[in-house]
């Protein structure tokens, strides 16, 4: 004998407000799909901002470095091509750190 839904509504011909039909409106993908899927993309997302930070002091620190060894050079008694190499390297880095986020948002995005 076929078993009965309990669930399903009693009228014939109207719409039907049970759970069956609230289910039918929700997505169809789990909960349990979408917070694996938003955890895969956490350290992967970690790393990628990790590195930019990295990249924007590595740079500054590179320029700074070759500033400081021009002075060393020339022997400079002030640190004048220390200071704008930082400040040249620390531009450059942040103009490649806002390229590098932008183009995540827009990834995020599509």
């Amino acid at each position: 004998m076929p078993k009965t839904d309990s669930t399903s509504s009693i009228d014939s011909g109207g719409e039907s407000t049970g759970p069956k039909t609230i289910s039918n409106l929700l997505p169809t993908q789990k909960p349990e799909e979408k917070v694996t899927s938003r955890h895969t993309d956490q350290p992967r997302s970690i790393a990628v901002v990790a590195g930019m930070g990295f990249e924007l002091a590595g740079t500054t620190v590179v320029l700074a470095g070759l500033g400081h060894l021009v002075d060393r050079y020339f022997g400079a008694d002030r640190s004048i091509g220390f200071a704008l190499g930082g400040l040249v390297g620390f531009g450059l880095g942040m103009l490649r750190f806002i390229m590098k986020a932008l183009r995540q948002i827009e990834e995020s995005n599509a």
